[in-house]
């Protein structure tokens, strides 16, 4: 008996270990305000490892919106603002990893996103935080 619960705590140690590398959900209050595409780029060894080669292709549905020095907007309401088109976003979260949906007239597109700070991270577009 001793020994199975050693084995079950170790199991549930590792567990927890396994989980406390998953990113945090983000709230929608960290993603508001405007933000400027950067020239910025990401490993992209790394994310598509992490992510898989779909999400690049996704990622070039939004191209021409994530142009370098482009504002895009993200309002509390839903609603997104790029230079040419409005729509709108919901946050997922889903095994681990946080998702954009970016809404449209005609399509949606589901991106990772990261958050820290003054940085947004849709994709592989790296954004800084202008107010």
């Amino acid at each position: 008996m001793k020994v199975k619960l050693i084995f079950v705590s170790k199991a549930m140690i590792f567990f927890l270990l396994l989980i406390g590398c998953s990113e945090k959900q983000i709230a929608i209050d960290q993603i508001i305000g405007e933000w400027k595409v950067t020239s910025e780029h990401v490993n992209l060894e790394k994310f598509t490892s992490t992510h898989g080669m779909i999400r690049i292709y996704e990622g070039l549905r939004i191209a021409e919106q994530f142009e370098e020095d482009n504002v895009i907007t993200i309002l509390g309401d839903g609603s997104i603002e790029f230079p040419t088109i409005t729509g709108g976003y919901e946050l997922d979260y889903q095994d681990g990893y946080n998702y954009i949906s970016i809404i449209g007239d005609s399509s949606e597109s589901v991106h990772p996103v990261y958050v820290n700070d003054d940085t947004l991270q849709i994709n592989t577009y790296i954004l800084k935080r202008i107010k």
